[in-house]
């Protein structure tokens, strides 16, 4: 038994189990799942299900260790990608939309304009540069 303790690592031998913030990993996972699945629709309650969580928890240690809301993260995500899909010639703007989970063109045009302060036909014909 001395053998033993004398290999072991001293949170390994507490009487008290050491708690380990557990919260950036719970977040990666749920940020993973936001990436892997931005062309299907997503809600917090799916977001929260991967992660274990209620969908108050989830969002609140999402907001904790991010500053943004899991929704206003998606919508982020979302816009980034559909801003270097855009620069593909051979995809409409449509096109771009469902594969940014938007089912129509009209709310993914104002989500584009709010977030780059430009239409995705502007971005597209400055070739994504802003100061063309």
């Amino acid at each position: 038994m001395e053998t033993a303790r004398a290999f072991a690592l001293d949170d390994d031998l507490a009487v008290e189990p050491v708690r380990r913030d557990r919260g950036p990993l719970v977040v990666e996972a749920m940020q993973r799942h936001l990436r892997d699945n931005l062309s299907r629709p997503i809600t917090v309650r799916d977001v929260a299900a991967v992660a274990h969580l209620s969908e108050r928890h989830a969002e609140r240690l999402f907001h904790q260790q991010t500053g943004a809301s899991i929704m206003s993260t998606l919508r982020r995500l979302r816009l980034e990608l559909a801003a270097q899909l855009l620069l593909d010639p051979s995809l409409t703007v449509t096109e771009v939309a469902r594969a940014c989970g938007y089912s129509d063109v009209r709310p993914f045009s104002t989500a584009f304009r709010r977030h780059y302060g430009r239409t995705p036909g502007e971005h597209r014909r400055a070739g994504g540069t802003e100061f063309v």
